[in-house]
């Protein structure tokens, strides 16, 4: 599954909740984040793939949003510089926080 659909699945699934600003904040955001991420499906020579999934807060009504991204880098530095800023958007629990290195294509 691509990254981008993904995170529209993720986001889509959170949305069965009651949507509220927070919501709206939160999916602004995420959607903004994962369109600056490089995609694996564009660029099939990077060798490190990162991903990063958990949960963040909506607000005290609705409870937490699972949000994942996903992205591809050409070295592991630019992985971990990414997977260390995405882990911002969690404020619950993280689930998965890691760079690996792609099998050959």
């Amino acid at each position: 599954m691509s990254s981008r659909l993904f995170v529209a699945f993720a986001l889509a699934a959170a949305a069965s909740v009651a949507a509220s600003p927070a919501f709206a904040w939160v999916q602004y955001n995420a959607a903004k984040y994962q369109a600056a991420t490089p995609s694996c499906k564009d660029n099939p020579g990077y060798a490190w793939k990162g991903r990063v999934s958990g949960e963040t807060d909506n607000d005290w009504a609705t409870g937490m949003i699972p949000l994942s991204f996903i992205g591809c880098f050409p070295t592991k530095q630019a992985c971990d510089a990414w997977r260390l800023r995405t882990t911002s958007f969690f404020t619950g629990r993280i689930v998965q926080n890691s760079c690996d290195p792609r099998p050959a294509q």
